[in-house]
Parts: structure tokens; C-alpha cells; sequence
């Protein structure tokens, strides 16, 4: 079984004795070493140094959130002024396009009226294009038909029949007062076609538009945004 010293302190007369042997050394007493040991700072001491560290926390803290509520101001009040203006920009070119579409339109309706115009007046001093007109509906179908028969205005009617006599005879032309000046209906055995003016005028003005449309998507296409 192991056994244990008993150990002992000396005591602070001894301690005392021994530094002055060693040079004069003043051994502090027990107030003075416990205190340098310690070193317990006054309660004002910490209480300031808590309320300069909670203020500096504090005030980064504000900053931030003050940061942050100044930029969510700054971007709300910037989409408050932008919000007009973007409204004003779409109004605009609403405008401008519903403009653009009506040019469009009486573009189109102009170049109608020019070329129904000029139709009229190419069929009074040559009525003999209401044929041609004929000859080439007849030519679309897949055989010869064994009867025709073209139903044309008065007016026409009787122009061809005095401008072009021999050419008249050879197909069975009817006076019809229900059709307007340069149509004419074409009637092949069972099929009837329409071989007319306005048909084909209808088909130029939907190319003029169409094609008007598409100039028009590719001037926007051309335009930043």
C-alpha cells in the first residue's frame, strides 16, 4: 500500500526572511498579491466598456437595417416614377401602331379604287379582256366542257358585241343587269366560275396588304427596344 507525505507551506515570516537574503526583495502581502493576480477592473470600468461595445453593436445594426430601408425606398420611389412613364411608352405606341394600321388600310383601299379605276377604263376602250378573262377560267378546268356560257353586264355586253363581233359569236354571252361593269360569271357545263374583275382585284389588294404588313414588322424588328 503506498503512503503519502504530508506536505506543509512555509509560513510568510520565512518567505520574508529568505527575500531579504536574496537582495532586499519587500515580499508584497497577501492584498497586494491576491489584487496583482486578479486584477478585478472597478464595476464603472466594465459597465462603460459594456455600453460602448452595445453601442457600436447597436449602431452597425441600425446601419444596416437603415441601409437596407433606404435602398427598398430608393427602388420603390424609382418604379413610382417609372410606372408613368412606362404607361405613357405603351399608350404611345398603341397609338402609333393603331396610326400605322389605318395608313395601312387606306393604302390598300387607295390602290383599290386606282386599280378598279383603271380595270374599268382598260375594259370600256378594250372590252374584249372580259374574253381573255373567260378564256382563262375555262382553262383551269381538268377537260373541255361541251357547253359555256358567260354572263356579263349590259354595258359589256354590248361593247364586246361591237368591238369584237366575231369573237362574241363564239361564245354564249347573257346580258345580266345584276352584275356591276367588268364581272362576268362563267358557267362550264355544271361548274360556275367567277371571271371577273373583282375577284382579282380583292386577291391584289389582300398582296398590297399583306405585304404592307410585313414591311411594317420588319422596320420594328429593325428598331431597339
Amino acid at each position: 500500500m503506498r503512503t503519502y507525505r504530508r506536505y506543509a507551506f512555509p509560513s510568510l515570516a520565512r518567505i520574508r526572511a529568505a527575500s531579504e537574503q536574496l537582495g532586499g526583495f519587500t515580499a508584497p502581502d497577501e492584498v497586494d498579491l491576491l489584487s496583482e493576480q486578479l486584477h478585478v477592473p472597478p464595476a464603472a470600468e466594465l459597465l462603460e466598456e459594456a455600453r460602448q461595445a452595445g453601442y457600436e453593436e447597436g449602431f452597425a445594426a441600425g446601419e444596416r437595417v437603415g441601409a437596407e430601408g433606404a435602398r427598398r425606398d430608393v427602388r420603390s420611389g424609382f418604379d413610382a416614377l417609372v410606372a408613368p412613364v412606362d404607361a405613357l411608352v405603351r399608350g404611345f405606341q398603341r397609338v402609333q401602331e393603331a396610326y400605322r394600321a389605318k395608313v395601312r388600310s387606306e393604302v390598300a383601299e387607295l390602290v383599290g379604287d386606282v386599280a378598279r379605276q383603271v380595270a374599268r377604263a382598260e375594259l370600256e376602250t378594250r372590252p374584249e379582256r372580259i374574253l381573255a378573262f373567260v378564256d382563262e377560267a375555262v382553262g383551269t378546268l381538268t377537260k373541255p366542257p361541251e357547253s359555256v356560257s358567260v354572263r356579263l353586264n349590259p354595258a359589256d355586253y354590248a361593247r364586246l358585241a361591237e368591238a369584237a363581233p366575231d369573237r362574241a359569236q363564239g361564245w354564249q354571252l347573257v346580258p345580266d343587269d345584276r352584275l356591276e361593269p367588268g364581272e362576268c360569271r362563267v358557267r362550264a357545263d355544271d361548274i360556275e366560275m367567277d371571271a371577273g374583275c373583282g375577284q382579282r382585284l380583292v386577291a391584289c389588294i389582300e398582296r398590297i396588304t399583306s405585304q404592307l404588313a410585313h414591311a411594317h414588322a420588319d422596320d420594328s424588328d429593325g428598331v431597339p427596344a
